[in-house]
């Protein structure tokens, strides 16, 4: 069975991996405006689904330094996992060009 932290990662980790290598290639290509408005939709809809897992829940999730709620937790490591994706997709698809 997986514990919390796992079944937030991998929720965080198939939304990232869905948005970058199927939605985003077919609806945002290289336009700035609509992958920051797609990135904000991935992102609620991750703390979204999390949400509906932990809402009320006391659970702490260990964020290596400290503890924290669901939220933080779920929003902190989505943008961690994110981070290099974004920085991958924007270079490979020329978005500031």
């Amino acid at each position: 069975m997986l514990v919390p932290e796992q079944v937030i990662l991998l929720i965080n980790i198939s939304i990232v991996l869905v948005s970058y290598f199927v939605i985003y290639p077919r609806f945002v290509g290289n336009n700035l405006n609509k992958l920051t408005w797609n990135d904000i939709v991935a992102s609620v809809v991750s703390v979204s689904i999390v949400g509906s897992l932990y809402w009320g829940s006391q659970i702490e999730f260990n964020l290596l330094v400290t503890k924290v709620n669901w939220f933080w937790f779920s929003f902190n490591t989505y943008l961690i996992i994110e981070a290099p994706l974004s920085l991958w997709y924007i270079k490979k698809h020329k978005v500031f060009q």
